[in-house]
Parts: structure tokens; sequence; C-alpha cells
């Protein structure tokens, strides 16, 4: 993959996260890239909080062809069970927990 432009927008509409399969609400700033892999052009949105908690557990040295959803939910997964976090959350609560632990929100 190869990364061709980065740009930091407003959502004017909702958009959904390629990372945590979240919404990016209308209003809020997120990442968003044009890239290259195969020949094929595509664009990638995602949350700034999900780019930072990537670049906190260092997916991006993890993973050289860039971080897939699939990844993402891997590896965020793999952190929440590794600093014990309570029984009973979703996806989107795991996340929640692994940012406030990391990024002390």
């Amino acid at each position: 993959m190869k990364m061709i432009r980065t740009i930091h927008p407003t959502a004017r509409k909702n958009h959904l996260c390629n990372y945590c399969n979240g919404t990016i609400q209308v209003g809020e700033k997120y990442e968003n890239q044009t890239n290259v892999f195969d020949g094929a052009i595509y664009t990638w949105k995602g949350h700034i909080r999900c780019q930072k908690i990537m670049s906190e557990l260092d997916m991006f040295d993890t993973y050289d062809e860039g971080v897939t959803g699939e990844d993402f939910h891997e590896s965020i997964i793999a952190e929440f069970s590794a600093i014990d976090g309570p029984e009973g959350l979703d996806f989107q609560g795991k996340l929640d927990f692994v940012c406030k632990h990391y990024l002390k929100q």
C-alpha cells in the first residue's frame, strides 16, 4: 500500500470509520487518506482517536501493508485482554476502555 494523500477534514455528513466501524459524526474531524494498493486507488476514512491508538500501540510498525479494519479489531481485543478489561463489553466498549487506558482521555 502506498499513501498518496492524507487530509483532516471536518465531516459534513456521517461516514463509517474503516478501522472501528463506528460512525464519524457530522462536525467531527477525521482522517481521510487516498491510497493505492495493487494498482487500485481507494479512500480510507478513520477517527482521529483510532489513528492515535494505532500509533500508541505501534500498529503501524506491526502491519507492513497498512492496518486493515480486521487488524485493528484483533489488536484492540488483544490489548483489552492484556490490560484485563471488564467483561461484557462490545467492541466499541473495549475500544473506549483501551483508549482511556492509553490516551488518558
